[in-house]
């Protein structure tokens, strides 16, 4: 996951570097990383899924509070044990990231 979150930051920045339309415009950005994973659309398509009312966001937080906090429709075993291991790695990627801050912190005092 970590990992992952370093590999999208980096995709992420290029598209925006590379495509000044996508800066404004979250579903233009998700269309370019979609194409960078080889997913092409048609022109029509395209129109389509910019035209779409609801973003992959609202999908997802949707989907996050009628699960975690209404607890319905809950996921597989298997996706809720990962979903735990991701949340873990990235709990501790961050400690490991203010750790760091605060040794540097020490020593500069």
């Amino acid at each position: 996951m970590v990992k992952g979150l370093r590999i999208s930051k980096r995709i992420v920045e290029e598209i925006l570097r590379d495509y000044p339309e996508t800066r404004s415009s979250d579903k233009k950005l998700f269309l370019k990383v979609l194409e960078r994973f080889g997913l092409t659309l048609t022109d029509e398509q395209k129109r389509k899924f910019l035209q779409i009312p609801i973003s992959y966001e609202s999908v997802r937080r949707s989907r996050q509070k009628i699960q975690n906090e209404e607890g319905k429709y809950r996921p597989s075993e298997r996706v809720i044990k990962a979903r735990e291991q991701e949340r873990k790695a990235v709990s501790e990627a961050v400690l490991s990231e203010e750790e760091k801050w605060r040794r540097f912190s020490e020593m500069c005092l």
